[in-house]
Order: structure tokens, then C-alpha cells, then sequence
């Protein structure tokens, strides 16, 4: 399921709590974003700055939130 409608992401999210983490892949850092409807971003990157760069950027006007330790445990597991 997409975590967002498609007007909430034309309209850079607004008002939309979006829980992130970065964690540490194979293939470089991983950053996964999530909003109570589902998953609305996975993005790749060089560094944990660039990847909440990257986020803020997608979703200008989304309230932005480190993920809580499950969350985060749940992406570290995986990757």
C-alpha cells in the first residue's frame, strides 16, 4: 500500500507525519520512510546526512520524525 495519495505527495506531504530510519546495507546507507498508511520512500545513499537531505527534499512540508527503536530494529534486521 503507498503511504500517501498521489496529491499528498504532489503537494510535497503537507501536514504528513513521515518516520524514518537510516541504517548501515551491502549496498551503502538505506533510508526507509514510512507514514501510518505504508512505506512512501526507500532511498540510497553515501551518508546518513544525505539520505534526511534527500527525504526533506521529497516531503518539504511533511513533519519528519526519527523512527522509534522498533522501527528501526525492523530496517537494521533486514538490511
Amino acid at each position: 500500500m503507498l503511504g500517501m495519495a498521489p496529491n499528498q505527495y504532489k503537494t510535497g506531504a503537507t501536514n504528513i507525519e513521515i518516520q524514518f530510519a537510516i541504517a548501515r546495507s551491502f549496498l551503502g546507507w538505506v533510508l526507509v520512510a514510512a507514514t501510518e498508511r505504508g512505506i512512501c520512500a526507500i532511498e540510497l545513499g553515501d551518508t546518513p546526512e544525505t539520505l534526511t537531505e534527500l527525504l526533506q527534499a521529497r516531503f518539504p512540508k511533511a513533519q519528519l520524525q526519527e523512527s522509534d527503536p522498533t522501527f528501526s530494529k525492523s530496517l537494521s534486521g533486514k538490511c
